[in-house]
C-alpha cells in the first residue's frame, strides 16, 4: 500500500502541506509553582537516613537562584561523536544538550537525523548539589577525541570535577568526583543526575495507550512502567510537583536505573555504586478536542514531555574526603539487543507483556532479517 499510495493515491488527494522540525524535542524546562518541593512528602520523613529524600534546598527555583545567569562566562560546546551517535556537551551544565541519533532519519528520504534538543534541561547533568544552580558555569578542565571533563568549585571548600566518556554505542560513562577541601564536614543532600525531557516524535500521538513512560528497576523485582500513572499526578493546567517513585503519598524507593522513553527511543540513567530515589517530572501540552461515540464532546490534555532525575542518598563528606559517583546514561533506540547489553531487565523497556518469551525470539528474527536481507525493511521483517 505505501508504494500505491505514493505512485497513485497521493497524487489525487495530496496531504496537507506540514513541515516536519528536524530537531525533534524543544526541551523548555517546565514552570514550577513557587512553593514546589522536591523534598519527600511527609510519610517518607520518617525513612532512615540512607533512603532520606532531597531538602527543600534542591528544588528547581532554588537551584536557578543559586547562579544568576549574568555571572556567567560564554558557553563552551564540545561534541563527541562515533558512527551512531552525535553528542554535544555544554559547559553550561556540564551535561548533554543536543543528541543526534545518527542511523534513523528525521523523516522518510531525509540525511537529518532524529535529533533530541535537551538545551531546557541538559541531560546526564549533575544536579543537587550545594550551591549548583540551573545550568551552572563549568570550567572545561580538558578533552579528548571520546571524553570532556569539566570542574567546578562550589560554596564550603567543594570541587566538584566530572568527566563524560563516549563509547562506541549509545552509552556514555560519567565519573563525578566531589571532593571536601574544607576544614568542616559537609551533609550531602538530594545530589544525582538528571535525564532530558523526551517528548513524542512529530506525527506520535498520546491515545490510549501511553506512548512516553518512565520506566524503574529496583532491586531483582520487576520493571514498574509509571506512564499510565503520570497523568493522575498532574492538573489541568499543567501545573504539579515533580514526584518521588511510586507516587505522591507513598514512600520512595530506591532504584537501580530510571528510564525516560517514547515510542521508539530512550533514555537510561544507571548508577554503578549505589541505588537513587527516582524523581519523575512531567508538563502537559495544548487541550485536545474530541467525540465519544461520536457524539458527546470531550477534550483531554495530554502529557507532552517527561523527564526523571536520580537522586542520591544522604552522604556526609568528612573534611579532606572525596566521593566518587560513577554512572552511564543511553541515548537511543529501544532495540533489543541493544538494551540488554546495558544492564539487568533493561530491555524490558519494550513491554513484551505476556507474550514476552514468544515475542523474544520473535523480535530477534524480525531485527536479523533487517539487518542482512535486503532491502533492510522492517516491513520485509514483518
Amino acid at each position: 500500500y505505501p508504494k500505491i499510495d505514493e505512485k497513485f493515491v497521493s497524487k489525487i488527494f495530496p496531504p496537507k502541506a506540514k513541515p516536519v522540525p528536524a530537531v525533534v524535542e524543544t526541551a523548555q524546562a517546565p514552570s514550577l509553582p513557587a512553593d514546589t518541593s522536591l523534598a519527600a512528602a511527609p510519610e517518607a520523613a520518617a525513612q532512615p537516613a540512607e533512603a532520606a529524600a532531597p531538602a527543600t534546598e534542591a528544588t528547581p527555583a532554588a537551584e536557578a537562584a543559586a547562579q544568576p545567569e549574568a555571572e556567567k562566562s560564554p558557553e563552551v560546546l564540545t561534541t563527541l561523536a562515533n558512527d551512531r551517535v552525535e553528542l554535544t556537551f555544554s559547559s553550561h551544565g556540564a551535561g548533554v544538550v543536543q543528541a543526534a541519533i545518527l542511523e534513523y532519519p528525521s523523516e522518510k528520504g531525509s540525511d537529518v537525523p532524529v535529533t533530541f534538543d535537551f538545551s531546557g534541561r541538559p541531560a546526564a547533568a549533575p544536579v543537587g548539589y550545594p550551591g549548583l544552580g540551573d545550568r551552572a558555569d563549568f570550567e572545561v578542565a580538558g578533552s579528548a577525541a571520546d571524553s570532556v571533563s569539566y570542574r567546578k568549585a562550589l560554596p564550603g571548600g567543594l570541587v566538584l570535577t566530572r568527566t563524560l566518556t563516549l563509547g562506541s554505542g549509545y552509552q556514555v560513562r560519567i565519573e563525578d568526583r566531589l571532593e571536601n577541601a574544607s576544614s568542616a564536614a559537609v551533609v550531602l543532600n538530594g545530589h544525582g543526575l538528571q535525564a532530558g525531557f523526551m517528548a513524542n516524535l512529530p506525527g506520535e500521538k498520546e491515545e490510549q495507550s501511553p506512548l512516553l513512560g518512565v520506566d524503574t528497576l529496583a532491586g531483582s523485582e520487576d520493571v514498574e512502567y509509571w506512564g499510565g500513572k503520570l497523568d493522575k499526578w498532574f492538573s489541568e493546567d499543567g501545573k504539579g510537583k515533580a514526584q518521588f517513585l511510586p507516587g505522591p503519598g507513598e514512600e520512595p524507593v530506591l532504584v537501580d536505573w530510571v528510564a525516560v522513553k517514547n515510542k521508539y527511543f530512550t533514555q537510561i540513567l544507571t548508577p554503578e555504586e549505589t541505588p537513587g530515589l527516582c524523581q519523575a517530572e512531567a508538563t502537559r501540552g495544548a487541550p485536545v478536542k474530541s467525540t465519544f461515540l461520536g457524539i458527546f464532546p470531550r477534550t483531554s490534555v495530554p502529557i507532552d514531555k517527561v523527564a526523571a532525575a536520580l537522586r542520591m542518598p544522604e552522604f556526609e563528606l568528612a573534611a579532606g574526603q572525596s566521593l566518587a559517583l560513577n554512572a552511564t546514561w543511553y541515548v537511543g533506540p529501544k532495540v533489543y539487543t541493544e538494551l540488554k547489553a546495558n544492564g539487568p531487565h533493561q530491555e524490558d523497556i519494550l513491554q513484551l507483556g505476556f507474550w514476552r518469551v514468544v515475542g523474544i525470539w520473535i523480535l530477534k528474527i524480525m531485527v536479523w532479517i533487517q539487518a542482512h536481507i535486503w532491502p533492510y525493511s522492517y516491513g520485509l521483517a514483518i
